[in-house]
């Protein structure tokens, strides 16, 4: 299967899963199903008309149109958990010009606002909230819910969580999620917290959803006075959160486990994020007192399993540099790689032949060695990449 080919079959199971996925999603994927669904319909177009570079043209609008504004958005969303919000900025402005859709195009202003809570001007966060808040899209909402956290009104924001959005909503955003999780913590409805989380665990432990799923447990340990859990995390999984963030919540988990918290950094009552929250906070529900059972049950559950969780990372982060055998395999496909170049390029069937491709006749008239040697030749940077 040569390049064209392979590049026209990747768009039609991309486009095609994207298209089940967006269907499902609702109104909040519109823009991705309308994407996908084009370009589909072009490639079936190209592949009538121009069948020789149909697999190179849509491959490359998938690129530019699909795979790049999806990565994209993983960064950013990266970017935001760990409330890095201008560098965020600056790469949603990039990628609204790819994907002008889907709330894209209003992203780095809803990002330039959280940067101005950050930074502590709240009016002006305030005010390019409020001209995002009269819609009804997600990010609209996401707006809305932040105006009412950056003034520490909790209980108004539960209030208009629970009555004013649907669940559905809420279920599909992450950081919908983790106000929610907030909201039931500061307003010491604990028992009723874990059971919150317990309901988004199928949602938060999706891949792309993993970071979230650390933020939400951080939130219900914290609260719940579990405070091992919460150091395990911040020192693990959660290390790049701000300073400001991972002071707010080791300070409310030693407070909620009866210990005398720590002095507030300037930084923190100074981030709207934190300040007005601190300031309005009374003292914090007891674990102890209010926690059924079952909710300590499940904090175990999940405390023992974010034990082996780490455990398994950090397996898996020292496995890369001791695995001598695979990482020698790698070398070597790369030092043939290079080889065919040398000799006349990766797709030269003349240097192929003389690294050892695999011709039956030769191999029968003597040359075994092909059968080894050809294991490690790739025609193309494409298929070195797809087997490395």
């Amino acid at each position: 299967m040569d390049l064209n080919r392979l590049l026209m079959w990747m768009v039609y199971m991309s486009c095609a899963s994207l298209l089940i996925i967006g269907l499902r999603r609702g109104k909040s994927a519109n823009g991705w199903v309308l994407v996908a669904g084009l370009l589909l319909g072009l490639t079936l177009y190209l592949q009538q008309v121009v069948p020789e570079q149909a697999g190179l043209i849509s491959g490359a609008i998938w690129g530019l149109l699909i795979f790049i504004p999806q990565r994209g958005a993983m960064w950013i969303y990266q970017l935001t958990w760990q409330h890095r919000f201008r560098a965020a900025r600056r790469w949603a402005y990039l990628l609204r010009w790819l994907h002008p859709i889907d709330s894209f195009w209003i992203w780095p202003r809803y990002l330039h606002a959280m940067a101005l809570a950050q930074g502590g001007k709240l009016a002006a966060a305030e005010t390019t909230l409020l001209s995002l808040s009269q819609s009804t899209s997600l990010i609209s909402v996401m707006a809305r819910c932040q105006l009412f956290r950056f003034y520490g009104d909790w209980q108004a924001l539960l209030d208009w969580m629970t009555h004013q959005v649907s669940k559905v909503t809420v279920t599909s955003s992450s950081v919908l999620i983790t106000l929610y999780l907030m909201a039931l913590g500061e307003t010491h409805r604990l028992n009723q917290m874990v059971g919150a989380l317990e309901r988004f665990q199928p949602r938060l432990t999706h891949p792309a959803s993993k970071d979230y799923w650390d933020l939400s447990r951080l939130i219900v340990f914290a609260f719940c006075g579990q405070l091992e859990g919460v150091t395990r995390l911040l020192k693990g999984p959660l290390a790049k959160l701000d300073d400001s963030t991972q002071q707010f919540w080791l300070s409310t988990a030693m407070v909620a486990a009866g210990e005398p918290a720590p002095p507030m950094v300037a930084e923190l009552n100074r981030d709207c994020f934190y300040a007005n929250t601190l300031l309005k906070r009374g003292p914090l529900a007891s674990p102890d007192q209010q926690l059924t059972a079952r909710s300590h049950n499940q904090l175990q559950v999940w405390g023992d399993a974010l034990f082996s969780e780490l455990q398994d990372r950090g397996r898996q982060q020292a496995n890369v540099l001791q695995s001598p055998i695979t990482l020698g395999l790698i070398a070597i496909n790369l030092a043939m790689f290079v080889a065919e170049i040398l000799l006349g390029g990766s797709t030269n069937e003349a240097a192929l032949n003389t690294l050892g491709a695999l011709v039956p006749a030769v191999v029968i008239a003597g040359d075994w060695w092909r059968l080894l040697a050809a294991a490690f030749l790739h025609f193309g940077p494409l298929h070195l990449s797809l087997n490395m």
